[in-house]
């Protein structure tokens, strides 16, 4: 807060998990005391903060949750103005301010308010729907199964897909903080989701973590793709839609697969 200084607002939210509760609270009231005011978002998904930043009415935002490599840590993650990780020169200098604990507190009649916005899942849902073409998704009538795991997406995630006509069998599909917070699937969850798919028919299945950032994909055979092969599907498909653009960049992990290559050369 004293790093983006008074008489600006910061969005916040937070995973269900009661230790991101206590200290998202504790948090605000901090940023308050330096004359920053706050659009609490309470429990809500990252990729949802990230897009509320970008209607361009605050100055940074954070989100609480729970580590998904230590469970017993809390994580604090920061995002610039546009939704984006916030810069490492900005994130030196809140640290810079953190440890000299030389903060100046607001007069009592200057400090920060909280503001609960509404409508943010509406506006989230128009945002993603606008990027598809709903249609074409919807003339498919697709059959899949998807696993919420216990996470934020299954606030969101079944409003946003009433729009595609697809027939859907849900798993995990309510919040549930005291479960292990976790981004992969173990060998008892892919055989359990790969034995639905298998059994219904149906054309794939996803996971979804339960921060609701990353997915998990299988298909008809129930056999769930590594993240390599993923990435590999997920290149070739934005490359063959966007063949008839002019020449363009795209950012690929430096541990990719050598099939990039190949694929970009076609």
């Amino acid at each position: 807060g004293y790093a983006v200084g008074a008489n600006t607002r910061i969005v916040a939210s937070r995973d269900a998990d009661a230790t991101s509760r206590m200290t998202h609270r504790a948090l605000m009231s901090g940023l308050m005391s330096v004359g920053v005011s706050v659009n609490d978002l309470q429990v809500t998904s990252i990729p949802q903060t990230r897009q509320e930043l970008r209607n361009g009415k605050a100055t940074a935002g954070i989100h609480i949750r729970r580590s998904i490599r230590q469970h017993d840590k809390t994580d604090i993650i920061l995002f610039n103005s546009d939704g984006r990780d916030l810069p490492s020169s900005k994130a030196k200098n809140i640290e810079r301010f953190f440890f000299g604990e030389d903060i100046k507190r607001v007069p009592f009649d200057k400090v920060g308010d909280i503001s609960f916005p509404e409508r943010t899942s509406e506006a989230y849902i128009t945002r993603f729907k606008e990027t598809l073409h709903i249609e074409a998704i919807a003339n498919k009538h697709f059959k899949v199964l998807i696993d919420y795991s216990f996470g934020l997406a299954s606030n969101i995630f079944p409003h946003i897909l009433g729009k595609f006509k697809a027939t859907v069998v849900s798993m995990n599909n309510y919040m549930d903080a005291s479960r292990p917070y976790s981004d992969s699937t173990t060998d008892e969850e892919a055989a359990e989701s790969a034995a639905v798919i298998r059994s219904l028919g149906y054309e794939l299945g996803f996971k979804i973590d339960a921060g609701a950032e990353k997915a998990a994909i299988a298909d008809e055979r129930g056999a769930w793709f590594s993240r390599q092969r993923l990435l590999t599907i997920v290149t070739k498909l934005f490359l063959e839609s966007n063949k008839h653009r002019e020449p363009y960049s795209i950012a690929i992990p430096v541990g990719a697969s050598q099939e990039i290559e190949t694929i970009a050369a076609e």
